[in-house]
């Protein structure tokens, strides 16, 4: 099973279910790709809401948030693009 690139990136953002979890962790710890793909999406999201917080406990909003993945997908694409 491979993950979307959708997958990852809720995976690198905790959105998913303990079992989905679970199923992309087994995945990523077989494929370093996988892996250095949740770490970039992790490292990006951190990036944003350092960028953007006024203070450490503040949460990303909404829009940013958007933002944020619609970036995500645009490097991914570029990335999926480039490796053709």
């Amino acid at each position: 099973m491979k993950p979307t690139d959708e997958e990852l990136m809720a995976y690198a953002d905790g959105e998913l279910s303990e079992d989905k979890r679970s199923e992309i962790a087994a995945v990523a710890s077989q494929d370093p790709e996988l892996f250095q793909i949740i770490e970039q999406h992790k490292a990006m999201r951190a990036a944003a809401q350092a960028a953007f917080s006024q203070s450490g406990d503040a949460k990303m909003s909404d829009g940013l948030a958007a933002l944020t993945n619609r970036m995500r997908r645009d490097l991914i694409s570029a990335r999926t693009d480039h490796n053709k």
